[in-house]
């Protein structure tokens, strides 16, 4: 029902609750990381977007020519997997027509350029509180979206497009424009957290290494 009713909109809970995430994280920064003056600061914000069900505020969905969103490349397929699936959150109970599906992936990419704004956000409040250049910025999500793929939607799934996710660093000290090709984890980043910091895990469990020196060039 997600992907037959996806489209551009006025207002939605997830909206609401990014908003009002993003304005208390702002508010956070601004009660405290001016004042905290060489101490470090760790700030987390999650936002939902972008996620099922699939609803772009219209300022966003307008930054796409509708016409040339890309269509999924791999039809359905009739494996066990794939069975599984279509049972589990399909059933054929709402068929869904080309351009649904093409409504559906439109929305979604104007929900990562929300994204993108409220991330923008942040960094102006970072820039207004003189801290940006003092500050490491990491982007990255829990999972990703089949988007029709395989006749798939959602997660769900060990597909790449389910399980791949960003993981973007910019900061002081970190490589400019660099791409890294192997594999990397969510694992990795306690141990990469506590080599920014320069504290030692010596004697502590860990699943993941620093990608510090990637990160550095």
């Amino acid at each position: 029902q997600s992907v037959a009713e996806a489209g551009a909109c006025d207002y939605s809970l997830s909206l609401q609750y990014d908003e009002d995430a993003t304005f208390k994280a702002r508010q956070w920064l601004h009660q405290h990381a001016g004042e905290r003056g060489d101490r470090p600061f760790m700030l987390t914000l999650s936002v939902m977007h972008p996620h099922d069900p699939y609803q772009a505020l219209r300022k966003y969905w307008d930054l796409y020519d509708h016409a040339a969103i890309d269509m999924p490349q791999v039809p359905r397929q009739d494996d066990a997997a794939g069975r599984r699936m279509y049972q589990l959150y399909d059933r054929g109970e709402i068929p869904l027509s080309p351009e649904q599906i093409r409504r559906a992936r439109h929305a979604y990419y104007g929900m990562v350029s929300y994204c993108d704004d409220l991330l923008g956000r942040l960094i102006d409040t970072l820039k207004a509180l003189d801290q940006l250049d003092n500050t490491i910025v990491i982007v990255t999500s829990d999972h990703g979206d089949m988007l029709g793929e395989r006749g798939m939607w959602y997660k769900m799934t060990f597909f790449d497009r389910a399980i791949r996710v960003p993981l973007v660093f910019a900061g002081p000290g970190i490589a400019s424009g660099a791409r890294v090709t192997p594999a990397v984890s969510h694992l990795d980043l306690m141990s990469t957290f506590a080599d920014l910091a320069g504290v030692s895990l010596d004697g502590l469990a860990q699943d993941g290494r620093s990608l510090l020196p990637v990160l550095t060039g």
